[in-house]
């Protein structure tokens, strides 16, 4: 064969290898976002999607995101003892089937290599004075195990935000025991893992905001530095995930 033919033939591979041949399909990694008015506040895909993809430049990230303020965990919830209750208009479970069908629509029929629940709820609660420790617990490890269960994926990995630091110079006994439940299915549940809020800023003065780092928060709410920096967390135990799932340093 001459050179020239040679190098026709090539040619025709060459563009046969771009244009007909399967592109290699990308890791997806999938967020699911769930919470109260401070997960809402989280511009996750400014502050969260950004560390990770930078992390693995060649994956996709897709986010499913599900947040509405003041409603406690009963409304994600899906223990059988609280079918039937109602919290104000909405029974109980109900945004954990609205949760789902953010994913579904998310993921729109594709399949990804890991999937990352990030909860960022409980303050409701902690100003609940009837609330203990046994209670929140039970009903977060429901939320998370069922997530599991609905998704069919036991390998979903959870990375709890443990609520601020807020009741603790209020003596809020049902703050601190929502914040111990978290704590402890986290440190509990295979996959899964807590992350800290206690150094973010809140409040809407510069005394309250310096204040509310050095010690208890000012403010239920964090403020936009404040969410920026629980997003980089999320993102970094995420990344931690991600590469121990790999088994990678």
């Amino acid at each position: 064969m001459t050179r020239p033919m040679i190098l026709i033939c090539l040619l025709i591979v060459s563009a046969w290898c771009a244009d007909g041949a399967p592109a290699a399909q990308k890791t997806l990694h999938l967020l699911i976002c769930s919470g109260q008015s401070n997960m809402g506040g989280i511009d996750v895909p400014k502050t969260v999607v950004p560390p990770i993809q930078a992390a693995f430049p060649q994956d996709e990230i897709v986010v499913a995101k599900f947040a509405v303020g003041g409603m406690p965990i009963l409304c994600w919830s899906k223990l059988p003892e609280d079918a039937g209750k109602t919290i104000g208009s909405v029974v109980a479970g109900t945004y954990h089937d609205s949760l789902i069908a953010a994913v579904t629509k998310a993921l729109a029929g594709r399949r990804p290599d890991t999937l990352h629940f990030l909860w960022l709820q409980g303050e409701t609660e902690g100003r609940n004075p009837t609330i203990t420790q046994p209670y929140y617990e039970k009903e977060l490890e429901s939320l998370i195990t069922t997530l599991r269960k609905d998704l069919a994926r036991d390998d979903l990995f959870t990375v709890i935000a443990r609520i601020s630091d807020h009741g603790a110079s209020r003596q809020l006994k049902a703050w601190e025991a929502v914040r111990a439940a978290q704590v402890a299915v986290a440190e509990r549940l295979p996959r899964s893992r807590w992350i800290d809020t206690d150094d973010t800023s809140s409040g809407k003065t510069d005394e309250q905001k310096k204040a509310s780092i050095t010690g208890p928060n000012a403010d239920v709410h964090y403020d936009s530095d404040g969410t920026a920096l629980i997003g980089k967390r999320f993102a970094e135990a995420v990344i931690a995930q991600i590469k121990e799932s790999a088994g990678k340093p």
